[in-house]
């Protein structure tokens, strides 16, 4: 029995790679694997990723509600 193929790897440029860094930065440990995971997900199969990286990137972030952001407190809502 024939092992299925790896997937094909990604190419990234390092301007794209250095994007997704930045975007996840701010996630949970747990949520970065996830967030790549998904992404990776997303781009299997693709060979031209382009400029709708970024996007994409935002969308998998928000659509599974990897972010949570830090509820303010009333003084930092009003600016003090």
């Amino acid at each position: 029995m024939l092992a299925p193929p790896s997937p094909r790897p990604i190419k990234l440029t390092d301007n794209q790679l250095s994007d997704l860094m930045r975007l996840s930065e701010p996630l949970h440990p747990r949520c970065r694997d996830a967030f790549l995971r998904i992404l990776a997900h997303e781009l299997r199969g693709q060979h031209d990723i382009g400029d709708g990286l970024h996007r994409l990137a935002l969308n998998v972030i928000r659509a599974n509600r990897l972010f949570d952001p830090p509820e303010l407190g009333e003084e930092e809502r009003a600016g003090a």
